[in-house]
């Protein structure tokens, strides 16, 4: 069995994202190759577009 290592590139590509999101700005983010980082980047998305139809963007 190989070393397990997490994909930080995954989790590293979600900070812009998450920045986006608090300052309400749009969120897009592309599929990610760790799967737990893919669905937070599905999850951000669809925060984002709450957001934006509560009206809750700057």
């Amino acid at each position: 069995m190989g070393d397990w290592r997490p994909d930080r590139r995954s989790i590293q590509d979600l900070t812009a994202p998450a920045l986006a999101l608090g300052y309400g700005q749009p969120v897009s983010v592309p599929p990610l190759h760790l799967k737990a980082a893919d669905e937070a980047g599905r999850t951000l998305m669809k925060a984002s577009g709450l957001s934006f139809f509560h009206g809750r963007r700057n």
